[in-house]
């Protein structure tokens, strides 16, 4: 049997549902189940390999773990067992302290109670509380999935337009991080067919659910794992079994199976303890791509779930190697991983393996190599006159910056706007300066398209004071907040960008300009106001930066 290490790293984010109900918010997995790794691998094998997919993926010659999180420093994880309990009235909490007196992600073996041993007591504490979520490492390291809620809605095929009542939302674990999960291979199974498969899962895969969208795009990282699993501990006549997945167990006649049999388990002659067990359990329809339909509903003990079982006998270490084999049905699709007798459960208090801290693991940077496709070689071929358009460009985008912000500021003082509010144009204000300078195709549309639908301002046939700023034009009041803002009787803000495009554009105004250097002096004004519209800038940032400076000179 061989054994692979997949290392996850999540590209997009991911969605798997907890359960089947659609009533209710949406509550999504801390991890990604071995059915879905599973699945990926079934339907790929039944388009490729169709004659090899049946011994493959129907009859576990291939069995897939859950991927659960890494650490920070890259180590295995697995789900906190549900017999540790901490004292609820503990002010300092359960994580080791940092130098610095602020709570590290590193458990306090010392704050914790394993009520699976059979020293433990409840009454140790004043009220226990069971340790809840995440997932540990052996050095002690505790790890919460980040996740995220997003809501969405169904539209219409005809219009394009939301669909009434069909607001829904998804919760997901959000991608950049990495998860670990192993693959099995049974002896005997033809290695080409599996070749393949590490292949194409080597390179970019979805999973879960919403594929089609904007969800499920990971990399896997593939290592074979020489190494082989370390033998259970033997314990006398007392075994503690720690599930890191769930469990679906059936009794004799094929019904589930919540309260662990020892028969089920294969230990025959013992008994099942449950003064010292902590179980739970869910229930869930796995959804059928292929069929297009929920498979069967199960009935499962969650993970994370700790099964003691003691008998008159000791244990033999053979009994031990097939129970640490996995239990219940469905072991292909990650269910029934267990450890048996794990150090982290020898004692009354966890037992951290002491470790050295290396730096943070970090995902090497794959180069992504550009599609061979025709519209990536046109975007390829970029003459060199574009690439001094952008640089052209970014010193434009620069200088206005300084001359706009500066205005910005003397707006805020005048007005009294605070800080965190927003001021003068929006990015999409911006997008729409830029696309009406895309549109003069020659000196005489800049007037129309320009100054007056867009800045908001036209020559003034007889200059007022009341209606007129210092470039003999008056405001239209037609023109977009974003562009009208002043302070006393200074222009607005669409004025002073008259004049910086004017200045930019005036010498290729004239009769006589080269049609070419006019469209070259537009692109570079339509870039300089794309970058502020991206904020290639830091728009933001500076504008808050000069606000602070003049707040605290003033």
């Amino acid at each position: 049997m061989k054994r692979y290490q997949l290392d996850i790293t999540l590209l997009d984010d991911l969605v798997f549902s907890q359960r089947s109900a659609t009533q209710g918010n949406h509550e999504a997995l801390d991890r990604i189940p071995g059915t879905a790794l599973w699945g990926w691998a079934a339907a790929w094998l039944h388009r490729h390999h169709a004659g090899d997919a049946q011994a493959l993926a129907h009859e576990e010659g291939l069995r897939f773990s859950d991927a659960r999180p890494l650490s920070p420093h890259g180590l295995p994880t697995f789900v906190v067992p549900l017999s540790w309990v901490y004292d609820k009235g503990d002010t300092e909490g359960y994580f080791i302290k940092n130098t610095e007196g602020t709570a590290s992600k590193r458990l306090h073996a010392q704050k914790l109670r394993n009520l699976a041993h059979a020293d433990a007591k409840a009454d140790d504490f004043k009220q226990a509380k069971g340790l809840r979520g995440g997932y540990v490492s052996e050095a002690g390291e505790h790890v919460t999935p980040d996740t995220q809620y997003r809501l969405r809605t169904a539209l219409q095929e005809e219009t394009g337009t939301a669909r009434a009542g069909q607001l829904f939302g998804y919760q997901s674990l959000q991608a950049g991080q990495r998860f670990r999960a192993t693959m099995q291979v049974a002896a005997g199974v033809p290695a080409a067919p599996v070749e393949a498969l590490l292949r194409a899962m080597a390179q970019q895969v979805r999973l879960g659910r919403s594929r089609s969208g904007e969800y499920g795009r990971v990399r896997v990282s593939i290592q074979e794992m020489p190494a082989p699993v370390v033998a259970p501990s033997v314990r006398g006549q007392r075994v503690v079994v720690w599930l890191l997945s769930d469990a679906l167990l059936r009794d004799a006649h094929g019904r589930p199976c919540l309260t662990p049999e020892p028969t089920v388990m294969g230990l025959p002659g013992a008994r099942f303890v449950p003064q010292h067990s902590a179980l739970r359990h869910r229930r869930y329809s796995a959804w059928n791509a292929h069929r297009n339909t929920y498979a069967t509903e199960c009935q499962v003990i969650q993970a994370g779930s700790v099964l003691v079982f003691e008998r008159d006998r000791a244990f033999t270490p053979e009994e031990l190697r097939q129970l640490q084999g996995g239990v219940g049905v469905s072991g292909a699709q990650g269910l029934g991983e267990v450890w048996v007798n794990p150090p982290l459960l020898a004692d009354v208090r966890p037992v951290f393996r002491q470790t050295t801290m290396t730096a943070p693991a970090t995902a090497a940077t794959v180069p992504v190599r550009a599609p061979d496709t025709p519209l990536m070689k046109f975007l390829q071929r970029t003459p060199e006159s574009a690439v001094k358009v952008d640089q052209g460009a970014l010193k434009l985008a620069q200088d206005w910056q300084q001359k706009i912000t500066s205005h910005l500021m003397a707006v805020r003082r005048y007005r009294g706007t605070p800080e965190h509010l927003p001021l003068g144009p929006s990015p999409s204000q911006w997008g729409g300066l830029a696309s009406a300078l895309e549109a003069c195709l020659e000196p005489a549309h800049y007037n129309d398209k320009v100054q007056s639908k867009v800045l908001g301002i036209s020559a003034s046939s007889g200059p007022t004071r009341s209606a007129q700023g210092s470039t003999g034009v008056h405001r239209n009041t037609q023109a977009l907040e974003g562009w009208n803002v002043s302070h006393s009787n200074s222009e607005p803000l669409g004025g002073l960008m008259n004049q910086l495009l004017r200045k930019h554009l005036d010498l290729h105004m004239q009769a006589g300009a080269a049609a070419a250097d006019w469209r070259r002096a537009v692109r570079q004004a339509v870039h300089a106001c794309q970058a502020i519209r991206r904020a290639d800038l830091h728009w933001l940032e500076a504008l808050d930066k000069v606000c602070k400076k003049e707040s605290s000179e003033s």
